[in-house]
């Protein structure tokens, strides 16, 4: 969605946002900052300031002003400043003036110095939004930045989001003040501080101010993603208007009226389209059956292609347009499938969801704007189907961790209703390999692996299918674990509903670890079931997210070479946490001459909370070292 971009493209500036120079500004020398504020910081904001002021539903200024310390390269993304800009939003002015280590003004920018481009976010093939960008040189380490800007607004639907403090940064004063007439009154939710605003009214303005100061850093904590403890203010006037669209936001029910109104007459087919559709379903016995023969037809024919011009942030292309063109963003596409479902009788709802793997779930008690995607809903007598539009990969009724276990807001004709999308468990992301590797005498081998994928792993599978040989080679063995082969060969099965199988052939040259005499030390597989090493758990303060819960097994057989037995195997293994455990067993056919090793290892929760974080961690450092025992055979 458009409004996202704008949001990536201000991150680093509205991070630490303020006003006009008054009383309240800080000395720009770089003496007397205390040792607390220093300490795990990257960056000082000594003033941090931020001024909306609502004009009327539609209309804002944002006066920001900031003085910033960078004390080391870390901090110099600061360095960068960046300002989305459309046809709603402008940048009115701005100055940035930089000191060096001793105080002295090193430089001065402002607008003209600015260079404008087209914004690009990955997916947009055409969009209005543009950035204003600028690289500010470091005059060296410790500078400081004092940096003041106006933003004007003519649509919006949400206010700004004050961002009071990140990982790596301190904070000696942060104000937020948003005046609005008082016939407009805003909401506002503080999100990981306990802050309440000052409310005042002069001349028929309400005046709402947050202020908080020495806030000492806090360390970056690997994995926590978007759940990260942020602290926020998020504010949302109950009156707004975008492009003309008039609406409020007192409810979730709210946004979902303000949106009938904008796609009003944009989800319905004209009738020889829905003749098309209607032909396609023939035959079929339920409406679960119609639903996903439609879901295939679309994946198999329509493209994810994403055009933001105008008011396509928010409003779909007609169901018909998408229909003669094929393609459409994630709004298009699901309302053309909203469409070609009403064209068979089957009742749905388009829904906005916070898409990304690590995104946390919007706030169920203070109804805003906090979407970035568009996806499918479509209630059943006896099942609930969910529908991921945008891709030709997804399994039918499975989101996954793009979407899964978070809120999404329905868009009935009843308004806007808040619901919470499913979260998939251990066994819909299924990752089963089975190998059979030929040993011999000198250490060479010969090895085929087929791996039987589902969920997460099969969409890794399917877009790997699509890359080049030397990217899937590279996958193999960088990511996976793989040895380097002197033979690589690789086939990949059908996309179909069931698990997705890919088959690895390799010849290697050196199929054991290392030789020892007339002994052969072999790894238990032939790649790694389990190779990533998470940090450490002390002082942990944030949740650590896995990318989804998670069942991977593996059978490998190792055919040993004729005047070779087995001398040592690896100990079995049972270990368990709450949320994990792992298993492992090995034995040697004699008969056959040859060693089996078999492995199990199940994730049923992603998000582990930071009082959980230690047991986590130590499973799966125990895990780790599991996989160095190693297997002996020895020649008689």
């Amino acid at each position: 969605m458009k409004r996202k971009l704008l949001l990536l493209v201000l991150m680093p500036c509205i991070l630490a946002a303020q006003s006009k120079k008054d009383d309240s500004r800080v000395s720009l020398a770089l003496t007397g900052i205390s040792d607390s504020l220093q300490r795990d910081a990257h960056a000082i904001y000594h003033l941090d300031e931020g001024i909306v002021e609502v004009a009327g539903p539609g209309k804002y200024t944002f006066k920001v002003h900031q003085v910033i310390t960078i004390l080391n390269s870390d901090g110099n993304y600061l360095l960068d400043q960046h300002h989305g800009i459309n046809k709603f939003r402008k940048l009115d002015d701005i100055e940035i003036r930089v000191y060096n280590q001793f105080g002295a003004e090193s430089n001065k920018y402002k607008k003209k110095d600015f260079v404008t481009t087209a914004a690009y976010d990955g997916i947009s093939l055409v969009t209005d939004d543009k950035v204003m960008s600028l690289r500010v040189p470091a005059p060296g380490y410790p500078c400081k930045l004092d940096v003041e800007y106006t933003v004007k607004v003519s649509s919006f639907v949400m206010l700004p989001s004050w961002y009071i403090q990140s990982p790596g940064v301190s904070v000696e004063l942060s104000r937020y003040l948003v005046k609005v007439p008082d016939d407009m009154e805003i909401r506002w939710l503080a999100k990981d501080i306990d802050i309440e605003p000052v409310i005042s009214n002069k001349n028929s303005v309400l005046n709402y101010l947050w202020e908080i100061k020495n806030l000492k850093a806090k360390k970056r904590e690997e994995g926590a993603g978007g759940f990260v403890k942020s602290p926020t203010i998020l504010t949302a006037a109950n009156q707004f208007e975008y492009d003309g669209y008039r609406g409020q936001a007192k409810e979730w029910k709210d946004l979902g009226l303000w949106y009938n109104e904008l796609v009003k007459n944009t989800n319905q087919l004209s009738d020889g389209y829905k003749a098309e559709i209607r032909k396609l379903v023939q035959g079929a016995e339920s409406d679960k059956e119609k639903l996903r023969i439609l879901y295939e037809y679309l994946q198999k024919n329509f493209r994810y292609v994403s055009i933001q011009l105008g008011i396509g942030g928010f409003k779909p292309f007609p169901a018909d347009f998408v229909h003669e063109k094929k393609y459409g963003d994630c709004k298009a596409l699901s309302n053309y499938m909203q469409a070609c479902l009403d064209a068979v009788n089957i009742k749905s709802y388009s829904a906005w969801i916070n898409a990304g793997a690590d995104r946390a779930p919007v706030n169920p008690n203070f109804p805003y704007d906090g979407f970035n995607h568009q996806i499918l809903c479509v209630p059943l007598n006896r099942d609930t189907i969910w529908l991921e539009c945008t891709s030709n990969k997804s399994d039918f009724a499975q989101l996954g961790n793009f979407t899964e276990n978070r809120y999404a807001l329905l868009l009935t004709e009843n308004g806007g209703i808040l619901v919470h999308t499913p979260l998939s468990k251990a066994n819909h992301n299924k990752f089963a390999a089975s190998t059979e590797i030929v040993v011999n005498e000198d250490g060479t081998g010969i090895t085929e692996t087929t791996l039987h994928t589902s969920g997460e792993y099969k969409s890794e599978q399917l877009a790997l299918s699509e890359e080049n040989s030397d990217m899937q080679k590279y996958y193999f063995i960088n990511h996976m674990g793989f040895p380097n082969p002197d033979e690589f060969e690789l086939t990949f099965g059908q996309k179909t509903p069931n698990l997705f199988t890919t088959k690895v052939k390799m010849n290697i040259e050196k199929i054991n670890d290392f030789k020892a005499g007339n002994k052969m030390f072999l790894k238990p597989r032939i790649y790694k079931l389990w190779s990533a090493k998470l940090p450490a758990s002390d002082g942990r303060n944030e949740a650590f997210l896995f990318e989804c819960p998670f069942e991977k097994t593996d059978t490998t057989i190792f055919k040993i070479p004729a005047g070779f037995k087995s001398e040592v195997l690896p100990q079995s293994k049972d270990l368990k946490c709450q949320f994990a455990n792992y298993t492992t067993r090995y034995w040697y056919d004699a008969g056959k001459n040859a060693i089996y090793s078999t492995a199990k290892l199940t994730l049923t929760q992603y998000n582990i909370p930071a009082a959980k974080y230690a047991e986590i961690k130590k499973f799966f450092d125990d895990v780790l070292m599991d996989e160095t025992q190693k297997i002996v055979i020895k020649k008689e």
